[in-house]
């Protein structure tokens, strides 16, 4: 089967991720040119992939985490969005003004 890779658009048309990459300074954690381009791009993996989806309060991380412990002898991995997020916005809004923004509409909810 053939690998497919995406890359999410760049809300700034004359900086690519690949000469910022290039540009920036050493630091202790690198310097992210904007929450759009903080993901590289991924291969999509052969395997199943399971997706809860539903509103706030509605179970989605309860229910995902006890099927990561049925399953987990399986190499089931449990990959929590919002916990995800919450990690990139402490790593990088100390760095960046636009993870600052970011920072600042996750926590006011958009």
């Amino acid at each position: 089967m053939q690998r497919r890779y995406f890359r999410l658009p760049s809300h700034n048309k004359s900086t690519s991720a690949t000469t910022s990459v290039a540009s920036r300074k050493s630091t202790s954690v690198p310097k992210v040119s904007s929450p759009m381009q903080a993901s590289d791009p991924s291969p999509i993996p052969d395997i199943p992939i399971i997706l809860f989806l539903g509103g706030p309060g509605g179970g989605k991380t309860r229910h995902a985490a006890r099927v990561q412990q049925a399953l987990s002898k399986f190499g089931l991995v449990h990959v929590c969005m919002p916990d995800l997020i919450r990690a990139a916005i402490a790593k990088y809004r100390n760095i960046d003004s636009e993870w600052m923004e970011a920072a600042e509409r996750y926590y006011r909810g958009f």
